[in-house]
């Protein structure tokens, strides 16, 4: 076979760095939805040149938390109620079909790993860092559903979820004082469901899993 002229790239990149704290700024809160994301201040700010602060901004637009407007300018996408309803609705195709493949294809690795998953959400330090595991329990229900479509489809949505779960429980938390409580209740109640190995009760538990949450969409 004629060798092709391609070299390994370095990972990660820089613009996947840049991405990273971005992208992080925007869960956080700390860039608010409709905020303006100059690339130049941006760079400035990160020590790095104009470029991979554009292929990062690039990469959010794909991910669907950054919006470019006509005039090149990047901002925080501004999520609108139809927005967190659609969401919502693909939300429960999706997750209720992982359930239920994933209630009668869970391995004992699959098992070990939420787990551990529950385990490190227990001891999660910060409510930011219990939205990140929350996201990989519902990523590790998807990858022991064994359906590569369906997990395709999923990680096209993973961050803007990651996104609607860190909103919502800065919501809650702002109102109660059971937040990490009612998460861990929660997502130990899906795992259970998940692990007895019958598919109606995953299906139902993801389900009412979900709909808890959209209590708390914006008005």
């Amino acid at each position: 076979m004629t060798a092709l002229p391609f070299r390994a790239l370095p990972r990660p990149s820089l613009a996947d760095g840049v991405a990273d704290q971005i992208r992080r700024a925007i869960l956080g809160a700390a860039l608010a939805e409709g905020a303006l994301i100059p690339e130049g201040q941006m760079a400035a700010r990160l020590g790095t040149s104009r470029g991979p602060v554009r292929d990062a901004l690039v990469q959010l637009e794909q991910e669907g938390l950054v919006l470019f407007a006509p005039s090149g300018r990047a901002r925080v996408r501004v999520l609108a109620p139809a927005d967190f309803e659609e969401l919502f609705s693909l939300r429960l195709a999706l997750e209720t079909m992982s359930a239920r493949l994933a209630a009668g294809r869970l391995t004992a690795a699959d098992i070990a790993a939420l787990e551990e998953n529950l385990r490190q959400s227990e001891a999660a330090p910060t409510l930011a860092e219990l939205t990140r595991l929350d996201i990989e329990f519902h990523d590790l229900v998807m990858r022991a559903a064994r359906h590569e479509r369906l997990l395709t489809c999923w990680r096209t949505l993973y961050r803007q979820v990651e996104w609607w779960l860190a909103r919502n429980t800065r919501l809650h938390a702002a109102k109660a004082e059971n937040t990490r409580r009612l998460v861990m209740a929660a997502q130990r109640k899906l795992f259970q469901a998940i692990r007895s190995g019958n598919a109606k009760r995953a299906v139902s538990e993801m389900t009412a899993h979900i709909g808890r949450w959209r209590t708390l969409l914006p008005s």
